[in-house]
């Protein structure tokens, strides 16, 4: 029986590296396929409107939930119908100056995930540096499976702020949850060991911010390569309850998130991913494949 086992885990191993995720997908290799992804969901009732307005009636097609967040309970409600492909947006910081929010599971219980007020650090270089692996894992999982308890169809795991990565006990444990509840981590071919990593992992700079943001999109999707490409957007209305959270930030604030919205919404954005050949593919997919290759 332990050699059959081996021997399947030896012909899978030797199937996933012979094919791109976009050919397991059911793809060429030569598609240029793309997930269009909102990160934040839940971080305000302005970030939740405006992601599902983009993700109902503009080309959005993914996104993840801030779980310790003010707002997760309503974007849970909002988009725990299967027919939206959302995940789990750990975190591990919160980085806005006036509004802040402590680990899901409490300071007491999690302490070197806090500052001196009981909130989660606004920096990943403190996370790092004070962050304990075993107080980690458990708020984690503690946002995982509260997710999963309010009825999230989670398709996928990725990090707020990249916080997860800033140490190499830290990246593992990402991979470690990823196996745990069968679900893809966001992680691209830098990751050369995962057969889930996706090609690319894209994002909007300051330099193209107020003034090119349309420019910065346009030229990125027609300059698509194949294989399959992450784009992270915030996206938000830029109305008074975002102006407040995000005053002291001059980037990826209330007018960032409007311009993000604005653009994936337009008419031009849904033209210009016809014209050069781009298709819409999801963490669902991805996931499947995973639940279905680790049978």
């Amino acid at each position: 029986m332990k050699f059959k086992l081996l021997m399947c885990a030896l012909l899978l191993s030797q199937y996933m590296m012979a094919q791109t995720l976009a050919e397991r997908l059911g793809y060429s290799k030569n598609d240029k396929l793309l997930i269009i992804h909102n990160d934040d969901i839940g971080l305000s009732q302005s970030e939740n409107a405006a992601s599902y307005v983009s993700m109902t009636k503009g080309v959005v097609n993914s996104g993840a939930v801030m779980v310790p967040c003010a707002w997760a309970y309503d974007a849970i409600e909002m988009f725990k119908n299967p027919s939206f492909d959302v995940g789990v947006h750990l975190t591990l910081t919160s980085e806005w100056k006036n509004y802040k929010w402590p680990p899901l599971l409490g300071s007491p219980a999690v302490p070197s995930l806090v500052n001196q007020y009981g909130f989660m650090y606004a920096s990943n270089e403190e996370v790092a540096k004070n962050s304990k692996i075993e107080e980690v894992e458990k708020e984690l999982i503690a946002q995982i499976e509260l997710a999963q308890k309010m009825g999230l169809d989670i398709t996928h795991l990725d990090t707020h702020m990249g916080s997860i990565l800033g140490r190499e006990d830290l990246i593992q444990l990402y991979f470690r949850l990823g196996k745990k509840y069968n679900i893809p981590v966001m992680a691209d071919n830098r990751m050369p060991n995962y057969p889930y990593a996706i090609d690319k992992i894209e994002s909007i700079t300051p330099e193209f911010y107020p003034n090119r943001t349309k420019q910065y999109y346009t030229e990125l999707i027609k300059n698509l390569q194949p294989g399959i490409t992450v784009l992270l957007l915030h996206i938000a209305y830029d109305n008074d309850e975002m102006r407040s959270i995000t005053a002291d930030q001059p980037f990826w604030g209330s007018l960032w998130r409007q311009k993000d919205f604005d653009f994936f919404m337009s008419k031009e954005a849904k033209t210009i991913l016809t014209k050069n050949n781009v298709k819409l593919v999801t963490w669902r997919q991805i996931r499947d494949l995973m639940r279905k290759e680790m049978k």
